[in-house]
């Protein structure tokens, strides 16, 4: 009986030894490229609500160019929106269709170099706002 525990436990052994050397110390190609995707997510996040503050609060529409954004970024509407300038050309009507703006990134996140946004807008209607003339209100989206 003894002998046959002790047979047991040197398998044991031996099947964990082997467990051990088996495993690499090298991280897959998989975790290395979540690992990649995981740091430029963190990178873009900690830059994007200071640019969003500058190119609405602040109302510098030209930060939106191919340094900040993706040439073929998109704008999910209905249509969609892809490009630099359509992009630009949608933030614009908000610029220039209120005053008083106070934008507000909620929550931003991401995969990769995708990021989401879930934002609000606070603003006096004085303008042209996508062809809806100024009623001077004030507006929450």
């Amino acid at each position: 009986m003894k002998k046959n525990r002790n047979i047991m436990i040197y398998v044991f052994a031996l099947i964990l030894s082997i467990s051990i050397i088996s495993c690499s110390n090298k991280p897959s190609p998989e975790l290395l490229q979540l690992q990649k995707e995981n740091k430029q997510l963190a990178d873009n996040l900690k830059m994007y609500v200071p640019l969003w503050d500058d190119i609405i609060n602040k109302g510098e529409i030209d930060l939106i160019n191919e340094t900040n954004f993706d040439k073929n970024i998109t704008l999910v509407a209905s249509p969609n929106i892809v490009g630099i300038e359509g992009f630009k050309d949608y933030y614009k009507n908000f610029l220039t269709g209120f005053s008083n703006i106070t934008f507000t990134v909620v929550d931003a996140f991401g995969q990769g170099d995708k990021i989401v946004k879930h934002w609000i807008f606070k603003g006096t209607h004085t303008g042209d706002f996508f062809g809806i003339p100024a009623t001077n209100k004030k507006k929450l989206m």
